[in-house]
């Protein structure tokens, strides 16, 4: 009986069929020497700051005038930071409905074709939640099968991988929209101490939008098939945790 439940039993295949990522409109793009000009109007700025940030951001690789802040934290669009949860939510709405309008536009699905929808923002983590305002944006079934991941860092996608592969093996026949973002004006940092500013540094606007599936028929055209998922959690040893 054991011998014929383990042959009967074979796991459902994960594909990634598409994805999508956003990209900003171009008057939100960031060119660094004029973003230092134009920030020493910030009642936050000081020269040391700027010394600070300038070491930090040109010695992290990103590109120097090809990134892309919200209006609401950026230098040139700005006189001052604003970065109040309503606000937040303007970039959430950009970010994440212009990355799943993209991906429907590209792979010919509707909303109603959705089966299960997760999305992740480790900081910016509001009530409804991102997942509810893609249900509500985007009119996807009363059915769906709704999760938001937060309050996990970078491990959050990881996570959210698992997740969506585990909820695919339970669920046969299931397509899975997968948006992660990380929302930079409700990260933004405010004050002064050098330790705090690394993400006002690195941050940057942007989101992805992601589609997968157990469906065998979409094995013919997908990107990739999901392999192997492996993740470990730390958080019982002080100096992880800590």
């Amino acid at each position: 009986m054991a011998a014929a439940s383990i042959a009967s039993y074979h796991k459902e295949p994960v594909y990634l069929v598409d994805f999508s990522v956003y990209k900003p409109p171009e008057d939100l793009r960031l060119d660094r020497q004029e973003a230092e000009e134009k920030a020493k109007s910030w009642s936050m700025y000081s020269e040391e700051l700027r010394d600070f940030m300038v070491k930090v951001v040109t010695r992290s690789g990103l590109n120097q005038s090809g990134t892309f802040l919200p209006a609401a934290v950026n230098p040139l669009l700005s006189k001052e930071p604003k970065y109040d949860m309503a606000t937040a939510m303007e970039e959430a709405k950009a970010v994440m409905t212009g990355a799943v309008e993209d991906l429907l536009a590209k792979t010919g699905l509707r909303a109603t074709d959705i089966d299960i929808l997760v999305t992740n923002c480790s900081i910016y983590c509001p009530t409804p939640s991102l997942s509810s305002m893609l249900v509500n944006h985007f009119k996807f079934r009363s059915d769906i099968q709704s999760y938001h991941l937060g309050g996990m860092g970078c491990g959050n996608g990881v996570m959210a991988i698992g997740l969506i592969r585990d909820l695919l093996q339970a669920r046969p026949n299931s397509i899975a929209l997968f948006v992660p973002a990380e929302i930079t004006t409700y990260a933004f940092y405010p004050g002064k101490h050098k330790h705090y500013m690394v993400a006002n540094c690195l941050f940057r606007m942007g989101g992805a939008a992601a589609l997968l599936t157990n469906k065998r028929h979409f094995g013919r055209i997908a990107k990739y098939q999901l392999m192997h998922n492996v993740r470990v959690h730390t958080g019982q040893s002080d100096d992880s945790y800590g």
